[in-house]
């Protein structure tokens, strides 16, 4: 791994980067594509999360020129597989008018062939994680010892625990998610760890406007 310090990106960053990325590659037209990002760039805070989490892996992580190394785990690439899943189970169930609270019933009828279909459609978004991200070695107990910590005293999900702890063990100085209540939660802890938005890291680290650049 690179001598330069580690900033761990947390699922929801990468699943809104695919995600608005895939939408935005159904643009026939390079109009078409700067109108579909300008409605998110300018739209509500949930569109707005979308964008600015393309923005963040495409003009910074994926170019590679700054001081940081970005990295992610396989509990990151399996919570990312389950949100594309859940996105294509929706969409399925919106195609045959099925009503979305039916959706953990329905994702269980899936089965052979399914993941070959999420690969095809997602396949080079996973292939540029492993081109330009660094994958980290979680296998360690201190890390299952650690979350276990932020489970019982800070009240975290068991993934954002293991999240926390993964970043926390390897020294990250940065965590980024879009998850409001984490940030919440270590807002007035003086951890080694800062827990903050993508946008957050770029104005007030990168001195980047995301917003002023097309």
């Amino acid at each position: 791994m690179s001598n330069k310090k580690s900033v761990f990106i947390d699922t929801n960053i990468i699943a809104r980067w695919v995600l608005f990325s895939s939408l935005l590659n159904e643009k026939e037209t390079e109009k078409e594509r700067q109108e579909f990002i300008l409605e998110n760039k300018k739209g509500n805070s949930k569109a707005n999360k979308l964008y600015t989490s393309y923005f963040f892996m495409e003009d910074v992580v994926l170019k590679k020129k700054t001081k940081f190394n970005f990295v992610y785990s396989n509990l990151v690439i399996t919570e990312l597989i389950n949100v594309l899943f859940e996105n294509y189970v929706a969409s399925y169930m919106q195609r045959n008018f099925i009503p979305l609270s039916d959706i953990h019933t329905i994702r269980k009828t899936f089965s052979k062939g399914t993941y070959d279909e999420l690969s095809t459609k997602y396949g080079n978004y996973l292939d540029k994680l492993k081109k330009y991200l660094s994958l980290i070695d979680v296998a360690k107990v201190d890390i299952g010892m650690m979350s276990g910590l932020f489970l019982t005293e800070f009240g975290l999900l068991n993934h954002d625990a293991l999240i926390v702890a993964q970043a926390v063990y390897w020294e990250c100085p940065y965590l980024i998610t879009n998850d409001t209540e984490l940030i919440d939660r270590f807002k007035k802890e003086n951890k080694t760890t800062k827990i903050i938005r993508p946008e957050t890291f770029l104005k007030d680290v990168l001195k980047i406007s995301h917003q002023s650049s097309e």
